[in-house]
């Protein structure tokens, strides 16, 4: 998936509705998932849409626009009046800062006075003084920063290989298996990845079937004892994604935590699949990938490769 971009705007007026869209528009035109926030209705509204956006954002930006001016306050260098900031936008940022951003972008219409979190968080905070300068402002800041549509400060998918030939045991029994590694990475620098598990989500088959009754259990966290795994900040850990057997092909098994014996295969016939996988880690929004696997009949020429990461499953109504 692209990096993803809270756009944190008010949107009182045509003229600040107008700024916030050409903004998302930019950054879309330029790869990025943006997102801009709005007036939310109820609590549910807050949790499932502008707490979870915050927390899958990659990058943030913050455009302060001006309220009602404030009684009694006044500029020492302009004698202008000072004005209230946009009270649901500044809402966001403290959720924000708690969410602790690495690159993060500061617009405040001039005259704004700085309180709260505002006063340390957006010390450097670019003025402009109409909506139709937020844009250009924007623009200039985002490139002179390189922000990458690429980047993510969440978890991401690494390196993938595969293992020679190996006898493989487990719970259920042994099996000579050539197994898939996938590396994923933890890109934050100040938060480890706790209880980070692994799982198979579902089998679009050749024939075009979609398969979600397979065994989601936690897959074998690769060169571990276990299934769950600490992955440390700016470092990354590895799982067993799926094993070929080398003694049946062109059975495809996975190395989980599922307590059936024998183990079932998850594929008994040659042709093309796609595997979506999950990795849930506390703290952490959910990396979802997918992996393109040929499988034929001599397990040393099934191929597997990983494919961008899909879109988000659909929320219940």
């Amino acid at each position: 998936m692209s990096a993803r971009v809270f756009i944190s705007c008010g949107q009182a007026t045509p003229e600040e509705r107008s700024a916030a869209a050409a903004v998302k528009g930019w950054f879309k035109r330029k790869g990025f998932n943006a997102y801009v926030a709005i007036q939310a209705q109820s609590l549910a509204d807050v949790n499932s849409g502008i707490i979870g956006e915050l927390k899958r954002a990659d990058y943030y930006v913050f455009i302060d626009f001006r309220r009602e001016r404030l009684i009694g306050k006044s500029s020492s260098r302009s004698k202008r009046s000072k004005c209230r900031g946009s009270l649901f936008t500044n809402q966001e940022l403290a959720i924000a800062f708690l969410l602790q951003f690495e690159h993060v972008v500061f617009l405040q219409q001039e005259g704004v006075e700085r309180n709260g979190l505002l006063q340390y968080m957006g010390s450097n905070a670019e003025e402009f003084t109409k909506p139709k300068e937020v844009l250009p402002l924007v623009k200039k800041l985002v490139t002179a920063r390189r922000w990458h549509p690429s980047y993510t400060r969440h978890l991401a998918v690494g390196e993938t290989r595969w293992s020679e030939p190996v006898l493989y045991g487990d719970h259920t029994g042994g099996r000579h298996v050539r197994a898939f590694y996938v590396d994923v990475h933890n890109r934050r620098h100040e938060l480890g990845a706790l209880s980070a598990i692994a799982r198979l989500e579902s089998v679009v088959h050749p024939d075009g079937t979609f398969q979600t009754d397979v065994d989601r259990s936690p897959l074998k966290a690769t060169g571990q004892p276990g299934y769950t795994q600490l992955i440390w900040p700016e470092s990354y850990a590895t799982w067993d994604c799926l094993a070929v057997s080398m003694e049946e092909p062109p059975k495809v098994f996975l190395n989980s935590a599922l307590d059936l014996i024998p183990r079932t295969p998850i594929i008994t016939a040659t042709g093309e699949y796609v595997l979506t996988y999950e990795v849930f880690a506390v703290n952490f929004p959910v990396l979802r990938f997918e992996i393109k696997l040929s499988v034929s009949d001599d397990p040393t020429t099934t191929t597997a490769i990983l494919l961008k990461s899909p879109a988000e499953p659909a929320k219940s109504p």
